[in-house]
């Protein structure tokens, strides 16, 4: 039920919970790296003027090993 519900969330609705970022894309829900789910890079968009949802997005990935991430601003 939870995956369905994640599955119809845009990438905007997805930057207002990081968590919600990461079991969609990334993570099963034990919190392991699930290589098979995202194979592709994906864009989350963020408010220019704040970096406060960014950066606990970026420090989310950096808890998964094996998680590979970057950050562009602009």
């Amino acid at each position: 039920m939870h995956q369905k519900w994640l599955a119809r969330l845009t990438p905007e609705d997805l930057s207002k919970e990081v968590e919600f970022v990461m079991g969609k894309y990334f993570v099963t829900g034990a919190g392991k790296l699930n290589k098979y789910r995202t194979t592709k890079p994906i864009g989350i968009p963020f408010s220019l003027c704040s970096r406060f949802r960014s950066c606990q997005l970026r420090e989310s990935a950096e808890k998964v090993p094996g998680l590979h991430h970057a950050t562009g601003h602009g």
